[in-house]
């Protein structure tokens, strides 16, 4: 059996919707959507610096939306 090691390294963000561009009384979808957007411009910069790209991203969206 070859050598390996397994590494997860995991960063927790937290936004507001001013912090992705778009405005308080955005929807649910509006506001995962601009998270998940922001996010892929984040990770295409790491990916472009370090050549590395995430295997997991997970959004969980909490809020009072109508």
């Amino acid at each position: 059996m070859k050598k390996q090691a397994y590494v997860s390294v995991t960063y927790l963000f937290t936004f507001e919707p001013n912090e992705v561009g778009i405005s308080e009384d955005c929807t649910e979808d509006e506001f995962g959507a601009a998270v998940d957007g922001y996010l892929n411009r984040v990770f295409e910069e790491v990916e472009g610096a370090a050549g590395i790209i995430p295997n997991d991203i997970e959004i969980d969206i909490k809020g009072d939306f109508e």
